[in-house]
Formats: structure tokens, sequence, C-alpha cells
């Protein structure tokens, strides 16, 4: 071993002596100077801790608001504005209005998997609905109006700008339910309640609904029953208060399987869902990745 060497390991340990006698002759001085680095240090932390932990608040409050959402709609070909969001192209007085959309048209449930595969951890949902129309229902001789939408499985883990639909009883609609087309539905806490005493006691129970178009009468059993969690609106006085908008319309809003929904309406998808990022994925960069996906599953077709 080097002398060099032998030297340098000497003066550290001679300066290390020092440090030590000088902090035994000044102990007020060093444990001042001790405690004003350890507050120093931790107000820092606590600083850059509450700074990361109110962003992650405001991330998961503006997701539930749907900052994060992203609707998707399928047209044809020549009918985008490529400057603008979506135009609707003019109506030609010649044109068949019923007339039926071919199937590339329409997001089929093959797509939807694609989609959630495509996207992977960045994805928090799919929420696909098709309004099947209004109509009348009757429990035990009561009549009431209601409006049958079609949603599928994933609906409520997407955020929604009328507020966050919840289960209160019994389940959502499972694969089984869209496999095969059952009649079963997920109904307003509201419509339980007034037709069959409370929520729990609405799961098992049947209904009918005449819908006014197509003219049918469909019997559906109760499997689930939903309470929207009502958006605040702020009153003149400042003052916060909630907004039923059901109740508002006076309707009841039920979800049927989304694939029983088509079956009804004669069509074979839907031509726009909503698709929603995790609370705290990066817009921009989710918004690229969905882009780039569409780009490339429909350049080759006449529906963009």
């Amino acid at each position: 071993m080097s002398s060099a060497t032998e030297r340098g390991r000497a003066a550290v340990r001679d300066n290390i002596k020092l440090a030590l006698r000088s902090i035994r002759a000044n102990k007020m001085r060093s444990i001042l100077t001790m405690l004003g680095i350890i507050i120093g240090i931790g107000s820092v932390i606590m600083i850059m801790t509450i700074a990361q932990a109110m962003n992650v608040a405001m991330k998961r409050n503006q997701a539930l608001l749907g900052a994060n959402n992203f609707t998707v709609s399928i047209e044809e070909k020549g009918q985008m504005d490529t400057d603008k969001l979506s135009v609707q192209p003019q109506e030609d007085e010649n044109a068949d209005k019923n007339a039926v959309k071919p199937e590339e048209a329409y997001f089929k449930p093959s797509d939807l998997d694609s989609l959630e595969q495509a996207l992977g951890g960045d994805l928090k949902g799919l929420a696909c609905q098709l309004g099947v129309g209004s109509g009348s229902v009757t429990v035990d001789h009561a009549t009431n109006d209601m409006t049958l939408v079609g949603a599928n499985v994933s609906f409520l883990n997407v955020p929604d700008w009328q507020g966050p639909v919840q289960l209160t009883a019994g389940r959502w609609l499972n694969d089984e339910d869209s496999g095969r087309q059952r009649k079963v539905a997920v109904v307003a806490k509201s419509f339980a309640e007034s037709h069959f005493g409370s929520a729990e006691a609405a799961l098992g129970q049947q209904f009918d609904l005449t819908l006014k178009k197509p003219v049918k009468t469909l019997t559906f059993t109760v499997v689930g029953v939903y309470e929207r969690q009502q958006i605040k609106s702020a009153g003149l006085d400042g003052a916060g208060g909630s907004l039923d908008l059901d109740a508002l319309l006076g309707r009841s809003t039920s979800f049927c399987p989304l694939t029983l929904a088509a079956q009804l309406k004669g069509e074979p998808g839907v031509d726009s869902m909503t698709v929603a990022g995790t609370d705290l994925v990066d817009r921009d960069a989710f918004q690229q990745k969905l882009e780039d996906y569409f780009d490339a599953s429909y350049h080759a077709r006449d529906y963009e």
C-alpha cells in the first residue's frame, strides 16, 4: 500500500476527530444546526407531498366530470370536416330517411374488444348507449312513462355529464345478459321505490313496458337499481343545489343489455361511443393513442 494512500486515510481520520471535538465543544450550536437542517428538509418534503396530493385529487375530480372522456363517432368518408369535431351533412330531400346503413357504419362488439386490447391499462372503460325509445310502464295497474336505453357491460366505468350512475341494489348488466339478449333491466331508484316500495324489494320483480315505436309490449325483470349522483348547480344566492334531470323531465330511465336494444332497433351495433382514460392518464398521449388506433383500423373502409 502506497504512502500517499496512508496519508489520505490519516487525513480523513483526523478530520473526523476534529469534527467530533467541535460538536462536543459546541453542543447547543450543533443541535440547533441539525434541527434547522431537519426542519428545512422536512418542510420541503411536506410541501412536495401536499402539492402532489392536490394534483392527484384535482385530476381525479376532473376525471369524474369527464375530462378524460373522448366521444368517438363513425361517419361516411367525406362527411367529416377535419377542422371541426363533427359536421352534419346536408340532407337530401329525395334521400330515403329509413335507409339501412351498412354494417361497417357501426361499432360492433368485436370492435369494442379490439379497442380495449389496444388501449390496455390506459383505458378506464367504454360506454355505449342505444336509445330504444319511450313508452308506458304498467305495474299493478299503475302506469308511468319510461325511457329504455341499451347499455354495455362497462358502462358504469365511464363518468357521465349528468352525474355518475351508481348501483344501490342488485347488479349491473353482465356478459351473459348481453350474450343471450335477456329482457332484464336496471331501473332508477325512484321508480323502484314508487312501484315496489324499496330498491331491495324491486329485485326480481317484473314490469310491462309498452314502447311507442316500434309498438310492442315487453316484460322485463329487475336485476338492479341505480341512483345517479346528482350534479350540483349554484343558485343566484351562491348556494349549491341538486339537480335531478329525470325528475325535471318527468320520466324514468331504465337500462337493458345493448344487444337487446340493437335487436329491437334492428341495428348491428352503435355509431358512437365514449372512451374514458384512467383518472391519472396523460390526456394528450391517450388521445394520440386513440387516434392512431382508428387511423390504422379505418383507413381502408368507406367509413371513418
